[in-house]
């Protein structure tokens, strides 16, 4: 649920997708707060740092639960490209997509805090299939987080013990 322009989305068939993606994400809300949060265990949430659910009552709820965080990254530090027509001269450059991330792993928040060092030029996102291939996790980004949380998980076990 990102950032609405209600000049290019209205009627039905935008308000009934609205809808839904309200639903789902009521939905992964509820999820965290009863299955994580009050059994200990960890989550993470993620959306662009623009998009208007942060502002929703229920993202800013949860927000207020002992030991979650919000944190802001940039998505170039993980090396976010977008694919190229290699017939084309075209220069490759990163896509610095500001996303922020609600865990309530401080291993996690201090990882995905990660901004950009101004050291690169970025691309522009205009244009629907543009900004579609910005939706997929760089690989790294992904392995990093699996790594954190595996970790996350080895010291949790080993305070049990």
């Amino acid at each position: 649920m990102q950032n609405i322009n209600q000049r290019h989305n209205v009627g039905e068939a935008w308000d009934e997708k609205y809808q839904q993606g309200l639903t789902h994400l009521e939905y992964a809300v509820q999820l965290v707060v009863l299955g994580k949060i009050f059994r200990g265990r960890f989550f993470i949430h993620e959306h662009p740092a623009t998009a208007s659910s942060w502002g929703l009552p229920m993202i800013k709820e949860l927000e207020r639960h002992l030991g979650v965080q919000i944190v802001t990254g940039d998505m170039c530090r993980w090396g976010m490209t977008l694919e190229r027509d290699l017939s084309a001269d075209e220069i490759t450059k990163l896509v610095k997509k500001p996303t922020k991330w609600m865990t309530n792993s401080p291993i996690l928040a201090k990882l995905l805090q990660a901004r950009c060092n101004g050291q690169h030029e970025h691309e522009r996102l205009e244009g629907s299939s543009r900004t579609k291939q910005a939706e997929s996790y760089p690989v790294p980004l992904v392995k990093a987080i699996l790594n954190k949380i595996h970790q996350t998980k080895r010291m949790k076990m080993d305070a049990n013990m």
